[in-house]
């Protein structure tokens, strides 16, 4: 059921976004719909599982951090954003490379460059760097997630 509801939360967040690009109602709608229930996205919320969660959730917040550049564009609070989804999935952490990219394509001078990045990362830093201290103690590895511990469906790990 909790992955049904931030299916819903994903749904919301792409119609907003929508809705900030100038699409109608029923257009917006239409995106929504079709990212929500789309290739990657078909199926999650049907299936409760821990996995399914995880992805959902960290979609959500990719969403949130795009809905929060768009609308009021707190640099921390998209910091935070994105470092919470990197704590979902790892991969997610490259988003943050859309948002430097977007502060040296939006700003000419390099002061204000500067000073977006230190409101930016400072708040990734820590919760990123939290994640490594814990699989390093959990796995003795700081980029070691888990993965490569996992079982396949003949009981073998997983070749990584």
């Amino acid at each position: 059921m909790l992955t049904f509801g931030e299916t819903i939360t994903v749904f919301y967040l792409c119609f907003r976004l929508a809705l900030r690009f100038d699409l109608k109602r029923d257009e917006a709608c239409w995106l929504a719909l079709a990212f929500c229930f789309g290739t990657s996205f078909v199926g999650v919320p049907a299936l409760a599982t821990i996995n399914h969660l995880a992805q959902v959730v960290a979609v959500a917040l990719l969403f949130l951090a795009i809905n929060e550049y768009v609308t009021q564009s707190r640099l921390w609070l998209i910091g935070v954003l994105i470092a919470l989804a990197v704590v979902t999935r790892v991969p997610t952490g490259l988003h943050i490379v859309v948002f430097m990219l977007a502060i040296f394509v939006r700003s000419a001078q390099f002061n204000v460059k500067s000073g977006d990045l230190v409101k930016l990362l400072p708040p990734f830093g820590p919760i990123v760097g939290s994640l490594a201290f814990y699989n390093f103690t959990r796995f003795g590895n700081f980029i070691e997630v888990g993965y490569s511990y996992q079982l396949n469906s003949f009981g073998a790990p997983y070749a990584v």
